[in-house]
C-alpha cells in the first residue's frame, strides 16, 4: 500500500540519517577533540612551532589529495562501504599515533588518520545530500553540524582527562576506540541507497533533468568558488582550534584542561549556532546570513588580539562556533549547485579546495608565530581572510542564483523533492 510504502521509507531514512550524524560525531571526537593534546605531543617529539603547523595543516593537505578521489569512489562503491571503512583507517591511524616512537612515525601516523578521516567526511556529506529534501537542506546540514560540534564538546575533556592521568599516548588510544565503536553501530543499522543511485557517468549524462553543469560539476566555476568559499569560511576555526592551547599556555600559563575548557565552550554555541544558521539558511537570503558570518569572524579574530584573557576567550570562542557553522553551510551550497548523483563529485571538489586553504593557513600561522614571537599576526591573518570571505559572497551573490534565497518555495518544494529523487533512481519526473 502507497501509505504503508510511504512511512517504511520514512523510518529507513531516519534510521540512516540518525546513525550518519553518529557516525560523524564520531569522527570529530578526536579530529577537533585532541587539539589539547597538541602541546604534549609537540614535547614529546620536540617539535616547533612550524612543524606543529605542519601538523595540524595536514589536515588540509590530505584534503587536497584525497577528496576528489573519494567522491569518485563513493561513486562506486556507495557511501557505506567508504564511512565504514574510513572510520577503521581513522582507528588505525590513531592507534599508530599513540605508540609512535619519532617524529617520523608521529606525521606518518597523522596521514593515515586523515586518509581515513576525509574519506569518511565526504562520504556522510554525500549521503546528507542526497538523502534530505532540498527544502530541508540547510536545516539538515545544521543538524549535522550541531552532532559535529558535539563531538568536538565531548571530545576535548575526554582526551585531556585520559591524557593527565594516563598519558597523551593513551588519551589518543580512547579516541581510536570511539571510532571503532562508530563503524560498528554505522555499519549494522545503515541501510544503503539503491544500486541506481551509482550508475556510471555515461547514464546520468542521459538523465533528461542533467543539464551540462550538472553533468560535469568539474567544469562548473559555481562549484569552484563555493569550494573557495567553504575553505575560506572554515580555515578560521580550525587554525584557531589548532594553535589556542599553545597561545593559552605561552600567553596566559594556562594547561591542557584549561584549553579543553575553552574549546568546549566554542563548540558548545557551534551547536546553537548551527541550528540557528541552519534555519536560516533555508528561510532568508543566503548571502546576508554568510556575510554576517563572516564578518563576526573578522570581529572575533581581532578580539584574539587584545592581551585581556576575557576578550580572548570571547573571540576564540566565536571563531571556534561561527567557522565550525560556516563549513557546514558552504556544504550545503555545494549541494544545491547541482543535484542527484553528481554530488559525490561536487562534494569531493569543495573537500579538495578547501584542503589547499586548510593546509596552507596552519602554515602561515606557525610561520608568523617562529619569526614574531607572539601569535598577534597570526590573528590578524585570521580577520583578513575572513574579510576575504565577505567579498567572495558578494561576488557570488551577483554571479549565481544559489544565495539569492531560499532555491524552491514552499509550494513547489514537494514537487521538486520528486523529481530530485527520480533522477537519483534514474527514471524520469513523473
Amino acid at each position: 500500500m502507497p501509505g504503508i510504502t510511504s512511512v517504511s521509507t520514512n523510518r529507513t531514512w531516519a534510521t540512516s540519517f540518525t546513525v550518519t550524524l553518529l557516525a560523524m560525531m564520531c569522527l570529530q571526537v578526536s579530529n577537533l577533540g585532541f587539539s589539547p593534546l597538541v602541546p604534549a605531543i609537540q614535547q614529546e617529539f620536540g617539535l616547533s612551532f612550524s612543524q606543529v603547523g605542519l601538523f595540524a595543516g595536514m589536515y588540509g593537505l590530505i584534503s587536497i589529495f584525497v577528496s576528489v578521489p573519494a567522491g569518485l569512489l563513493i561513486r562506486r562503491i556507495g557511501e557505506k562501504t567508504a564511512l565504514t571503512g574510513g572510520l577503521l583507517v581513522v582507528a588505525l591511524g590513531l592507534a599508530w599515533l599513540s605508540a609512535a616512537g619519532s617524529q617520523p612515525a608521529a606525521f606518518g601516523a597523522r596521514a593515515v588518520w586523515l586518509t581515513g578521516y576525509r574519506c569518511a567526511f565526504i562520504a556522510v556529506m554525500t549521503a546528507i545530500a542526497l538523502s534530505c529534501p532540498p527544502s530541508v537542506r540547510g536545516r539538515s546540514m545544521g543538524l549535522l553540524g550541531a552532532i559535529s560540534a558535539l563531538g568536538s564538546v565531548v571530545g576535548a575533556p575526554m582526551g585531556s582527562v585520559v591524557a593527565k592521568d594516563f598519558g597523551w599516548r593513551n588519551g589518543m588510544l580512547a579516541y581510536a576506540g570511539v571510532a571503532v565503536i562508530g563503524g560498528i553501530v554505522f555499519v549494522s543499522l545503515y541501510r544503503s541507497r539503491d544500486a541506481g543511485d551509482r550508475v556510471d557517468a555515461e547514464s546520468s549524462k542521459s538523465s533528461p533533468s542533467s543539464s551540462n553543469s550538472a553533468s560535469a560539476p568539474f567544469r562548473n566555476p559555481v562549484v569552484w568558488a563555493v569550494a573557495l568559499l567553504s575553505g575560506l569560511a572554515g580555515v578560521t576555526s580550525l587554525a584557531t582550534n589548532a594553535f589556542l592551547p599553545s597561545a593559552l599556555k605561552a600567553v596566559f600559563h594556562l594547561d591542557a584542561v584549561a584549553a579543553a575548557s575553552v574549546i568546549s565552550i566554542g563548540f558548545a554555541w557551534a551547536i546553537a549556532l548551527n541550528l540557528i544558521f541552519g534555519f536560516l539558511m533555508d528561510r532568508l537570503n543566503r548571502a546576508v546570513v554568510l556575510g554576517a558570518v563572516a564578518l563576526l569572524l573578522m570581529s572575533g579574530s581581532l578580539l584574539m588580539v587584545s592581551g585581556d584573557l576575557v576578550w580572548f576567550r570571547a573571540g576564540a570562542v566565536g571563531v571556534l562556533a561561527l567557522g565550525h557553522a560556516a563549513i557546514q553551510q558552504s556544504y550545503a551550497l555545494a549541494a544545491d549547485v547541482v543535484r542527484g548523483r553528481q554530488i559525490g563529485n561536487v562534494v569531493g571538489i569543495v573537500g579538495g579546495v578547501a584542503g589547499i586553504v586548510n593546509y596552507l593557513t596552519p602554515q602561515a600561522l606557525g610561520i608568523l608565530r617562529d619569526h614574531s614571537g607572539g601569535f598577534d599576526a597570526g590573528w590578524y591573518l585570521l580577520a583578513g581572510i575572513s574579510g576575504m570571505t565577505f567579498l567572495l559572497v558578494i561576488l557570488l551573490q551577483r554571479k549565481s542564483k544559489i544565495l539569492a534565497g531560499q532555491i524552491r518555495e514552499s509550494r513547489g518544494s514537494l514537487a521538486a523533492d520528486t523529481a530530485d529523487r527520480c533522477e537519483a533512481a534514474g527514471r524520469k519526473t513523473p
